[in-house]
């Protein structure tokens, strides 16, 4: 299947649409196509999804390292979950220098995966 013809959807100005195209295109094309939208999408959940996508599938997870400061936390989350998947926690270190303690905490807690023992503990 050839996905670049869903690559104009990118542009549309119907958000399902372009979550569909980036969903086609980042599975079945070329992500890093999905990863040059990050910066022009402005709908979080069609955002979440492209970070999820590039995660997913292996894109260049430091075009995602920006987002871990953005101001929707829906977006950070999507963003943290995609760079450690990619076991890329590495990327994550920027958080420990932002002046804020619960950031820190939840940086903290993502890079040592204590975050991951909690779930395996509450079932989650």
């Amino acid at each position: 299947m050839d996905a670049s013809v869903f690559e104009p959807f990118l542009l549309s100005e119907k958000r399902n649409v372009r979550w569909a195209a980036a969903t086609i295109v980042a599975m079945k094309g070329d992500v890093s196509v999905v990863a040059d939208h990050l910066h022009t999408e402005t709908d979080n959940t069609v955002l979440v999804s492209m970070i999820e996508m590039i995660g997913t599938v292996g894109g260049s997870v430091e075009e995602i390292v920006m987002f871990l400061n953005h101001d929707s936390g829906i977006v950070r989350e999507a963003a943290t979950q995609s760079i450690r998947r990619a076991g890329r926690e590495d990327l994550l270190l920027p958080l420990l220098l932002v002046r804020d303690e619960k950031v820190n905490e939840r940086a903290k807690r993502f890079i040592s995966g204590a975050d991951r023992e909690d779930k395996k503990a509450t079932g989650s």
